[in-house]
Order: structure tokens, then C-alpha cells, then sequence
């Protein structure tokens, strides 16, 4: 594990602006949790929702429920491939801090959901990469109970224990 998450840290960070105020963002908060939706191709193509399913609104709300449940005034930091979908369905809160932009590149939004204190994630290996590379030890990782619509689950394995399904 240590070698493979010392492959994954970037020789130099990124110096984008977009990345450095959403940075800062996070950093304001000691109890900093990343939330990724995924949709995308899991929408668009009937035969990905198919095989994969996609987390629900409700699996968001119990997330959110157990980790505020665990640790005190988390806020929740929002990454997806479909932002404005995010916002309409999720809506304004004090604790919810949209991150997603076009503007952001992948391994940036990667690094930053990383670096939050604990991650509520969608069946998806960017939400699991993002998890997994968390180096909080006392992190808190959130995620789905279902992770494909398959059965048997050809990855029974993919969950670490340490990781609480709801």
C-alpha cells in the first residue's frame, strides 16, 4: 500500500488557480468530507446502469447521516462529472460546498477529493482511488453496499473492511 500510494502522489502539484482556491476551500475545514456522484455513463448508456447501477439520492442521505452521526460540523465537498444535476438535487445547505468545474482537470479533482479528511463515494474506481489514497488514518469511508448489479459480485474483495457500507 505505501508503495502504490507513493507512485500515485504527484512529483509537483498543480499550480492552476482552479485547484488552488478549491484547495483552500477544503483546508478551511477540519472536518472536510468529499461526496462523489458519478453519472455520466452511468446514465447516458443503458447497458453501464445496467450492469453497474448508480448509487442513489437516498444512499447520499444515509452517507451523510452516518458521517454526521461520527464526527461533529463535517461539511460535505461535492465532486461529479454532472455538477448541475448535483446542485439541483442536493440544493443549498451550509454544509455543502460544490467543487466540480470544467475547469478542473481529473487527477486535480482526484487529489482534492484525496485530501479531504474522510470520502462518501459511489460504486466507482475514481471514488475508490480517491478513498484509497486518503492518508487521514482516522478516515471515515462511506460506501455503497451494492457496488454492480451482477451476481455474484465478480470483486467481493474490492471493499477494504475498514470501509462502512450502507
Amino acid at each position: 500500500a505505501d508503495i502504490v500510494k507513493a507512485e500515485f502522489k504527484l512529483k509537483k502539484e498543480s499550480e492552476s488557480l482552479n485547484f488552488l482556491e478549491s484547495k483552500n476551500i477544503i483546508n478551511t475545514s477540519k472536518q472536510s468530507v468529499s461526496v462523489h456522484i458519478r453519472r455520466g455513463d452511468y446514465v447516458a448508456v443503458k447497458a453501464n446502469s445496467a450492469f453497474w447501477g448508480i448509487a442513489s439520492k437516498e444512499y447520499y442521505g444515509k452517507a451523510m447521516e452516518y458521517i454526521s452521526s461520527k464526527i461533529d460540523s463535517p461539511v460535505f465537498y461535492f465532486f461529479s462529472d454532472d455538477i448541475e444535476w448535483v446542485k439541483k438535487e442536493f440544493g443549498e445547505d451550509k454544509g455543502f460546498v460544490f467543487i466540480s468545474k470544467p475547469e478542473l482537470q481529473d487527477y486535480e479533482e482526484l487529489t482534492l477529493m484525496s485530501s479531504c479528511s474522510h470520502n462518501i463515494i459511489a460504486n466507482s474506481s475514481f471514488s475508490w482511488w480517491g478513498a484509497w489514497l486518503n492518508t487521514n488514518p482516522e478516515k471515515i469511508v462511506v460506501c455503497p453496499k451494492k457496488w454492480l448489479n451482477t451476481i455474484p459480485n465478480p470483486h467481493p474483495n474490492i471493499i477494504p473492511n475498514s470501509w462502512v457500507s450502507v
